[in-house]
């Protein structure tokens, strides 16, 4: 499946690639010329001609004109021309075996990378679960520990109310109680100044 969705772009590469393996033949077999590596310039009749490497320019318009006997520069002889063409087919097979390499080299890479996403994804999602786990622990536990701090603040509260009404009624009865000894004493005190 993921080869499937790089066949277009395959196609496209080894479009191209086979383009300039056809680019590189043809420019091979135009610039030979009459020996080979020897550079050239082609004339007006379409002829080609060695360049004079001393001048840097074109031959000498003093060197000999070709016989039009003889056969014109850019017709060698049909070994030759099939000699150059299978080098050069030989080349673009090597080319082509090196692209498939790097091809099937960037294809893995691909795969790789992918493996390595899904792998991360997996990762990701099980960190989100572990994450969600977590929060709701958290969650639970804060609740939970909440929970406890409002009951425990419910029965201080209790507990404060029972012992303030304790002491309001202690209050109250010592009161009574020291009233009534004090009551008695101030009439006592009273009658006797009086």
């Amino acid at each position: 499946m993921p080869l499937l969705e790089f066949l277009p772009t395959l196609i496209g590469v080894l479009a191209s690639a086979g383009s300039l393996i056809l680019a590189q033949i043809g420019a091979r077999i135009t610039r030979r010329g009459p020996k080979k590596g020897t550079p050239f310039f082609t004339d007006a009749q379409g002829r080609v001609r060695p360049i004079n490497s001393r001048k840097g320019g074109a031959a000498d318009s003093t060197e000999e004109k070709p016989s039009t006997t003889s056969r014109p520069a850019n017709h060698l002889p049909l070994e030759e021309r099939i000699k150059i063409l299978s080098e050069n087919l030989q080349e673009s097979r090597s080319l082509m075996d090196e692209i498939s390499i790097e091809l099937t080299a960037q294809a893995a890479k691909i795969a790789e990378a992918r493996a390595e996403a899904e792998h991360h994804k997996s990762l990701a999602a099980a960190h989100e679960e572990a994450a969600e786990a977590m929060d709701k622990l958290v969650e639970t536990t804060v609740r939970r520990v909440q929970g406890e701090i409002t009951e425990r603040q419910e029965l201080a509260s209790r507990l404060n109310a029972k012992r303030n009404r304790w002491q309001q009624w202690l209050f109250f009865l010592a009161g009574l109680l020291a009233s009534i000894p004090l009551g008695l004493l101030v009439n006592f005190v009273y009658d006797l100044i009086k």
